[in-house]
């Protein structure tokens, strides 16, 4: 969870918005029931999925900033 930040243009009305990185595997059925669920749900406003081919298990930079931040 990298926090509340501001977006960089109004989405859906919203002008911040709660910005999540979930790392994980998945079958490609898996990854279409989850994108699928994502867009049905409302309080989603915008999400990316890529396909990485290795995996970098430390915290990403932008939660080491959160985290100083906070």
């Amino acid at each position: 969870y990298w926090g509340i930040r501001t977006l960089a243009y109004k989405i859906k009305k919203s002008f911040k918005g709660h910005y999540f990185l979930l790392n994980f595997e998945a079958k490609f059925d898996s990854l279409s029931k989850i994108e699928n669920k994502l867009k049905i749900d409302e309080d989603s406003l915008r999400f990316l999925n890529i396909k990485i081919k290795k995996f970098d298990k430390e915290p990403s930079m932008m939660y080491k900033i959160s985290k100083e931040e906070n």
